[in-house]
């Protein structure tokens, strides 16, 4: 499995080999030193339907032979009265954001703080088309603005069926007369 904690990084850094897009061209997404699920960082996402509305976090390459069988496994908490969403999705172009495709959208409610996380797996089968690189979109539904907190991010491969074809090298028949 790939892993990531936030944990190695300054608040309001991010993880190096990370790409990320928003509109204002600001520090967002950014790593954060509050209310964190686990350990002293996650990744926060302000979004302002104004000068923001969306941000997004786009994973490195993680060489994986096909991204459909793949599951994403994430903690999330909202600040904003449910009214934040974050889109899972694949990317072909991360310095593209039209080349993002939507694969889940997940919603909390209002949550915030260390206790207020709720768990989310999202398996990537749905997806359909020559992406590697999985990336998240944090975008407000109807409030001015609020914050998407994300920790202790895995990346799993799904096992993939085998097919056995088993042949016989010879054939007996015993016939008896």
């Amino acid at each position: 499995p790939w892993c990531e904690s936030f944990e190695e990084y300054a608040s309001n850094g991010y993880p190096q080999d990370w790409y990320r897009y928003n509109q204002a061209g600001s520090n967002n997404p950014c790593t954060y030193r509050f209310y964190t699920r686990t350990g002293d960082r996650c990744l926060q996402f302000y979004i302002n339907r104004t000068t923001s509305p969306t941000a997004y976090a786009i994973l490195p390459d993680l060489d994986i032979d096909d991204i459909r069988h793949t599951t994403v496994h994430l903690f999330m908490s909202v600040s904003n009265y449910g009214s934040c969403r974050l889109v899972v999705g694949v990317m072909e172009n991360p310095e593209d954001i039209s080349t993002f495709v939507p694969v889940d959208t997940l919603a909390n409610g209002y949550q915030t703080g260390n206790n207020s996380y709720k768990g989310h797996s999202i398996n990537m089968q749905r997806y359909n088309g020559e992406g590697r690189f999985i990336a998240f979109c944090a975008f407000m539904q109807s409030s001015s603005s609020g914050y998407i907190y994300l920790d202790d991010l895995i990346i799993t491969a799904d096992p993939q069926p085998v097919a056995t074809l088993i042949a016989p090298t010879s054939v007996r028949f015993d016939i008896d007369t």
